[in-house]
């Protein structure tokens, strides 16, 4: 049996999507461990640029729900576009310089995301 992604994975158990706040916190969590995942996606291979890739892709195809906006110049923008994976780096990188913190929360809920 052939092994899912994690793109694959997210998306067919959120198949309306997930909150934008939901998913950053997702991503977070994966980024510090796997062990959140079930068994046999833990497996696959799933560092910073498989994260990057998955999440950029989840915000590219509309599965990120309330992406913020900003107003520029009398046009609506993504703010820092999270289809870019360099909104995803970072996010890592202020993480690692704890300008942003984990939901400790968070744990408890993310068996219904993953």
């Amino acid at each position: 049996m052939p092994r899912m992604n994690l793109f694959d994975h997210i998306t067919n158990k959120n198949p309306d999507g997930i909150a934008f706040e939901e998913a950053k916190q997702l991503f977070l969590w994966l980024y510090c461990t796997l062990r959140i995942l079930p068994e046999p996606i833990r497996h696959n291979k799933i560092g910073k640029k498989e994260l990057t890739e998955t999440f950029s892709m989840l915000a590219a195809q509309g599965k990120l729900l309330g992406l913020p906006r900003i107003v520029a110049k009398g046009h609506a923008v993504p703010f820092n576009d999270p289809s870019d994976q360099a909104y995803w780096e970072r996010l890592v990188d202020e993480l690692l310089h704890n300008k942003i913190t984990l939901d400790w929360s968070f744990e408890r809920r993310c068996s219904q995301f993953v």
